[in-house]
């Protein structure tokens, strides 16, 4: 091989690594999963490259009227809730009229750990004043337990893949293999790339797995929406120090194909014995 050969052929590798990056820069991107599992951090990155791209985040893309009215009849005030459904209805929409390939990131995290994050989020849609009453020592663990457990839907780590995931892009997530030591893989369908992580690997993956599927060279990952650093921190912090969870929830939640799917069994048993007060 000649050298005039060899440095058209390396004009050419620069000029597609160059056309790589720039559509990958450009691609919109939809954050789409389970709420409380680092979305928002991950979002906020996104949103600060450049140059910029059109960034989503929702939770929800399916069957958002039978999910409103869920969260109509479950919440005694789902104001708040209810303008997530705003956005789903707006990105459903433009979906159903735009027919590329999508490119999606989409987290995990720990079952039972993402139930309690997101209980607290929505606590006061369910118990108005509770923050009131915490501060006058007027409410309990045992009590916000109840209604964690007798209110709150608890499946969505469980079923949210194979509900929302699936039947919007076409990728059954739970019925391919998953890196669990590397903490992140890659799906593909005629619908979308998927990028699933997860949120107990993310400092340590995240701006890897990141750049390398997006062709971002200058991803670097912020820090938002941190559920310690609310006014509800300290009650949130007292819930899980305290609170008593059936050892049924606990094996819905450890024992479901979603858990084994991300996590190995030293991992599930590490995180179980979190909660189980019995031991």
């Amino acid at each position: 091989m000649t050298l005039a050969v060899r440095a058209r052929l390396r004009g050419l590798r620069e000029r597609s690594r160059t056309a790589l990056a720039r559509l990958g820069r450009t691609d919109p991107v939809i954050v789409f999963q389970m709420g409380k599992v680092g979305s928002s951090s991950l979002s906020a990155s996104l949103r600060a490259l450049r140059p910029p791209r059109e960034v989503f985040q929702v939770h929800l893309l399916h069957e958002l009227d039978l999910q409103e009215a869920r969260v109509r009849d479950a919440y005694t005030d789902p104001t708040g809730t209810l303008t997530q459904f705003v956005k789903a209805r707006a990105l459903a929409d433009r979906l159903a009229r735009d027919d590329r390939r999508w490119t999606v990131i989409s987290v995990v995290r720990d079952p039972v750990e993402r139930n309690v994050s997101a209980f607290f989020e929505v606590i006061t849609e369910f118990v108005p004043d509770v923050l009131e009453r915490d501060d006058r020592g007027e409410i309990t663990v045992a009590e916000l337990a109840e209604v964690f457990l007798d209110r709150y839907e608890q499946s969505a780590p469980i079923t949210w893949f194979q509900s929302q995931m699936a039947p919007v892009f076409g990728i059954d997530v739970l019925a391919e293999p998953f890196d669990r030591e590397r903490g992140w893989s890659t799906y593909a369908s005629d619908r979308a790339r998927l990028l699933v992580l997860r949120l107990e690997d993310l400092p340590r993956v995240a701006v890897a797995a990141v750049r390398e599927f997006l062709v971002a060279p200058g991803f670097t990952l912020s820090s938002a929406n941190v559920g310690d650093d609310k006014r509800y921190a300290d009650l949130y912090r007292r819930f899980k120090a305290e609170v008593v969870l059936p050892p049924e929830y606990l094996d819905r939640m450890y024992d479901s194909d979603y858990a084994r799917c991300f996590y190995t069994s030293a991992e599930i048993a590490a995180a179980r014995a979190r909660w189980d007060r019995t031991v």
